[in-house]
């Protein structure tokens, strides 16, 4: 009954070769553009393959239910946090810094926590009890929006030396 409704849900897309195809160019171009490394993305996306077909065997064996939605979830989180490297390389644009090293570690990072929540799956199915994965992306992205915060208010310090603090200064920095 789910594989019906999800082969309706994708014949309403009329997804087609050609938007396929542009899709795909433009992530090359992205890739290209901020000099990213098309194998660690490949890799990647490959590890996010394999996650979410071991978190579909886990569901199975652990007897949890399996919902279109849930699946849907999934993925669309993981398509978000596929974007975290073109937004870090566009920030770093921005600022005019050469950040490809923080972009590099990222994608490098994303990849050792895909492969830390396939081993999870693999623990889970194996002894059939539910592994809690470590969430490390959560940890850096949070690092990193402090680090562009104090960045950008240092560069918003150079310009308007003199501005006044206010009280807003201090809470939205404790916010981060």
């Amino acid at each position: 009954m789910k594989i019906e409704t999800l082969s309706h849900f994708f014949a309403k897309l009329h997804i087609n070769e050609n938007m396929f195809e542009a899709v795909r160019l433009g992530i090359y171009a992205f890739m290209a553009f901020f000099n990213l490394n098309a194998e660690w993305v490949v890799i990647l996306v490959s590890f996010m393959f394999i996650d979410t077909f071991f978190g579909l065997i886990k569901a199975f064996r652990m007897n949890e239910k399996i919902s279109f939605k849930v699946l849907m979830w999934g993925i669309t989180i993981k398509l978000c946090i596929l974007c975290v490297p073109f937004i870090l390389a566009t920030m770093a644009l921005v600022f005019g810094e050469n950040l490809k090293f923080v972009v590099d570690m990222m994608v490098r990072l994303l990849i050792v926590n895909e492969c830390l929540s396939i081993l999870a799956n693999i623990i889970s199915i194996k002894t059939k009890k539910n592994v809690k994965n470590l969430d490390l992306i959560s940890l850096a992205l949070n690092q990193i929006r402090k680090w562009f915060y104090r960045f950008g208010k240092t560069m918003l310090d150079e310009v308007v030396p003199d501005s006044p603090k206010t009280d807003n200064d201090d809470s939205a920095n404790k916010k981060l």
